[in-house]
């Protein structure tokens, strides 16, 4: 399934990981560092039991109709995923042409690695703290494509909540007190946490385990490719999920399950602040669930960018970097499209275009005369990142064992704090923490009573980096009356004389990320795709050999 949440362990679901790993997410996430005792070097799996195929092949007579000049714009996820899957496509013409632009100059779009260094550490100077990613950082078994591609191009894993930063206290905090604190590497830890939330933690992992067993179906060697979000989510009988709240949805009288108001308000709503930035009244509730399914959390300890950098370095893509395309065209007597950068060069005969990024974020790219999303704009949720090298301030309730911070909705603008690096031996309570939040973090000021200035949260810093960006769309329920074209944009924008060239046409991956916001499920939504052209190849090798009839059923059924 593709998802962010904990591992579970044991009897008590919440004992020990629950809140140490759950607080990530795939495009927003307080990453753990890497343990290099506890390297993954086989994976714990058969890769080969988790072949992802694009689809069956085939009829040969289709292959020809392949689109045969492809322009990606995005190298993100999903755009790199479907650089290296299209590539390998079996029938694909040996002369085939795929030209990857990114307006970045590195591959990987949201999902961003960086090596830490500290100018001065105690008596060191220029000291690494090692890789770590902004956002989308981690990744878990379940995630059956990030996991094939880790393995196959022997990207080495470390297991989330091993390490030493792991270890300490977990806080609820709601700007200014303490509402409940303990340590989930501890017995006592552990008794405290099952007295205050009973059977809560085992009842929402079973219903977020049932969860995944339905989006993971999408897996399926012989699941057929999915023309809507809309047809995705029916299929995989997800509309119970996405229809009502996380709040709704885990309180609810009349389930078998009972999840207490405090597991909810402090755990699950923690959990989700985390990963999304919102609150379970706002959110839907596959969103909140994803925290919470069971088995082991993951990062490549060289930073998961390695793996779409891997995607892309294997494919067949000519890539363009730090390139911004700001016109797709499209030429009715040749049936193909153009591009044109922001430097003014253009880009000509493409027979498919696929838009990997995400249009909410990027409307000033003008698509071809007649072309536009119907669904209605989505949000898109605005995140700063700050990773400080400090100790956390004890006039907050915080100590020199914290770890974790989750905050209530009624915090302000502190979304949670994450310890990514204890540095404890250099000073007690110093570590690398990771602070999402909603504003930016000013430079600390001595006894600032301001939550947005670090000298709130920190009596030391010695160092600060900073980022922010367009995280992920808020997943907010979806009217169980809404149709289709109104939240969930198409997948086929425009289509390329369908059914009587080669099956071209214009496309968006990044529709799929309303459902849910990952990296996972970016790289599916490439696979989708790919899948769709295979089919749409076929119909218009069908439709061609069928005469005008058929041609006129395979343009309907494209």
């Amino acid at each position: 399934m593709p998802t962010a949440r904990p591992a579970v362990r044991g009897p008590w679901p919440l004992l020990a990981i629950l809140v140490v790993t759950a607080v990530f997410h795939v495009y927003s996430i307080n990453a753990q560092l890497p343990n290099p005792h506890a390297v993954v070097k086989n994976w714990d799996v058969d890769p080969a039991q988790w072949r992802i195929t694009a689809a069956p092949d085939a009829p040969t007579a289709s292959k020809s109709r392949l689109p045969k000049r492809v322009a990606i714009i995005g190298a993100g996820p999903g755009g790199s995923a479907f650089a290296y899957q299209y590539s390998h496509l079996t029938g694909l013409p040996a002369d085939a042409q795929i030209d990857l632009f990114e307006a970045k100059n590195r591959i990987g779009g949201r999902v961003a690695s960086e090596e830490l260094i500290v100018p001065v550490l105690g008596d060191r100077t220029n000291v690494s703290l090692g890789t770590h990613d902004w956002g989308a950082s981690i990744f878990v078994k379940e995630n059956r494509n990030l996991v094939q591609w880790a393995a196959k191009f022997n990207l080495s894993s470390s297991e989330q909540g091993s390490s030493e930063a792991d270890m300490g206290e977990l806080l609820v905090w709601d700007g200014t007190t303490i509402s409940f604190a303990f340590d989930p590497s501890s017995v006592g830890g552990k008794a405290r946490a099952a007295w205050r939330y009973t059977t809560s933690p085992m009842a929402t992992s079973r219903e977020a385990n049932a969860a995944a067993a339905a989006l993971g179906k999408i897996y399926d060697d012989d699941h057929p490719a999915y023309r809507s979000i809309g047809d995705l989510a029916r299929q995989l009988a997800l509309s119970p999920y996405l229809n009502v709240t996380a709040e709704s949805y885990l309180s609810t009288g009349s389930r078998w399950y009972f999840v207490n108001d405090a597991f909810r308000r402090e755990m699950v709503d923690g959990v989700t602040r985390a990963n999304y930035g919102h609150s379970i009244d706002e959110v839907h509730a596959l969103a909140a669930l994803v925290g919470f399914v069971d088995g082991p959390v993951y990062s490549i300890d060289s930073g998961n960018q390695r793996i779409f950098e891997a995607l892309v370095k294997n494919s067949k893509a000519n890539v363009h970097l730090g390139t911004r395309i700001t016109h797709v065209d499209y030429d009715e007597t040749t049936s193909t499209y153009s591009l044109a950068t922001s430097t003014g060069a253009h880009k000509t005969g493409y027979d498919a275009v696929v838009l990997a990024l995400p249009l909410d974020v990027y409307p000033l790219l003008q698509l071809p005369e007649g072309v536009h999303i119907a669904a209605q704009p989505r949000e898109y949720h605005h995140i700063h990142v700050t990773m400080v090298v400090g100790t956390l301030n004890p006039d907050r309730g915080f100590t020199p064992t914290t770890a974790n911070v989750f905050t209530l909705r009624t915090t302000p603008h502190i979304a949670s704090i994450g310890r990514l690096h204890d540095l404890s031996s250099v000073a007690p309570g110093l570590g690398l923490f990771k602070v999402f939040s909603t504003a930016p973090l000013d430079d600390p000021t001595p006894s600032s009573q301001v939550i947005t200035n670090l000298g709130y949260l920190f009596n030391r810093v010695d160092h600060i980096w900073r980022r922010q960006w367009y995280a992920y769309p808020v997943m907010v329920p979806t009217a169980p009356d809404a149709k289709d074209e109104d939240v969930y944009p198409e997948i086929v924008l425009h289509d390329a004389a369908p059914g009587t060239k080669a099956a071209g046409g214009l496309f968006y991956l990044n529709g799929m990320e309303r459902l849910l916001s990952t990296m996972e499920t970016q790289t599916i939504a490439a696979t989708n795709l790919v899948r769709l052209l295979k089919q749409r190849a076929a119909n218009a090798a069908a439709a061609v050999a069928g005469g005008p009839a058929s041609v006129k059923k395979a343009a309907e059924a494209a």
